[in-house]
């Protein structure tokens, strides 16, 4: 097994790794611009990598298909189920 010293010193180096890469992709980012950046949820990030894409809305004719979808689909299972027994 590795001692201490050789993996707080492999820690160190990913580190300084990591945040030569992150300062990379913010260039590359305020290079092309603020089109590309993600749309929060609503909430403040306490981090700025970890900002969350907005999920799309549902329209209530979509959630109505579905749960029509799932009815058959649930349906058919315990027909299945019944013939099986």
């Amino acid at each position: 097994m590795p001692n201490k010293r050789l993996l707080e010193l492999a820690l160190t180096g990913l580190e300084v790794e990591r945040e030569r890469i992150q300062s990379e992709i913010a260039e590359l980012k305020r290079q092309l611009g603020s089109k590309t950046q993600p749309i929060a949820r609503g909430v403040e990030s306490q981090d700025e990598n970890s900002i969350v894409k907005k999920r799309q809305q549902m329209s209530a004719s979509g959630r109505r298909k579905i749960s029509l979808m799932m009815k058959r689909r649930w349906a058919e299972r315990r027909k299945a189920q019944k013939i099986s027994k």
